[in-house]
């Protein structure tokens, strides 16, 4: 067991080198039909990408394997490859928000290259440091139904408090000074979700059991599932914008989001009890 759980956890940076380099090519070549525009909509092809990340970090964060299977590793890093192809454009499409700000710049800009291939080399860099400081991959403890309770209330009350403290200042402040500005553009909180899980699943595959690195690992991981949720499908709107955070359906795709991935961590640590007691008997 010793010698397989070491070598998976070798193999690691091979894999996320390989598959993120996949989802960024993939990303790059479906840009052909992407976005799919639909009524108000422009889909993106990071949306279902982020999807697939949070379904990975649930299933990471209660697995049924002591092993991280090699499917999740392989969907984990593809769909974070398609995420940081498409994160620059993502935040320069909207108009910004500080006057004399850079100008926007495409999908196939220099801009935009530049900003996969430095994010593509750090995340190989991040991902390298972990598994070197973490050669030996260790099981990741299951969840406790407390620490899954502590997950669901952080969720829905994270989605009221975003949105009643959003709206409480929204008239007095402007959008520019009490958002995170880059540059004169909006950095939206599911960008940050996505970095914030990016670093829970390399420390999930790497770190793994080790006590304090899952204990930082579940609060991130807790974290970024909350950032996406709340602007899920908010962020696909051809243009976003503060009357549309604020819309039904901003926060109806925000509940069913977390309806999800709360049910989802519910059913494996159902099936993680079903199988312990399989054992046993």
């Amino acid at each position: 067991m010793e010698n397989s759980a070491h070598r998976d956890v070798a193999i690691t940076l091979q894999l996320a080198l390989f598959y993120t380099a996949i989802g960024v090519i993939a990303t790059r070549i479906l840009s052909i039909i992407f976005p799919l525009s639909i009524g108000v909509f422009d889909i993106h092809i990071s949306f279902f990408a982020m999807i697939v990340l949070c379904w990975s970090t649930i299933t990471l964060l209660s697995p049924v394997q002591d092993i991280p299977s090699k499917r999740t590793i392989v969907a984990t890093f593809t769909s974070i490859g398609s995420i940081l192809d498409e994160t620059f454009w993502m935040i320069v499409r909207n108009p910004p928000l500080i006057p004399d700000s850079p100008d926007q710049v495409g999908y196939w800009s220099v801009e935009s290259m530049i900003f996969t291939i430095f994010s593509f080399a750090l995340l190989m860099l991040l991902t390298w440091l972990a598994t070197s400081k973490w050669p030996n991959y260790k099981p990741f403890p299951r969840l406790t139904w407390w620490e899954i309770l502590f997950f669901i209330l952080v969720m829905y009350a994270g989605l009221v408090a975003f949105q009643m403290s959003q709206a409480s200042i929204r008239f007095e402040i402007p959008n520019s000074e009490r958002s995170l500005m880059i540059l004169g553009y909006e950095i939206h909180h599911i960008v940050q979700g996505q970095f914030i899980l990016m670093i829970a699943t390399i420390l999930m595959l790497t770190a793994s059991g080790r006590p304090l690195p899952r204990r930082i690992s579940f609060i991130l991981a807790t974290l970024g599932c909350l950032f996406v949720a709340d602007q899920i499908l908010y962020y696909q709107f051809d243009f976003v914008t503060d009357e549309r955070y604020f819309g039904a359906v901003t926060r109806i795709s925000g509940a069913i989001a977390c309806s999800i991935m709360a049910g989802r961590l519910i059913y494996l640590k159902l099936k993680n009890s079903e199988n312990l007691g399989d054992e046993e008997e």
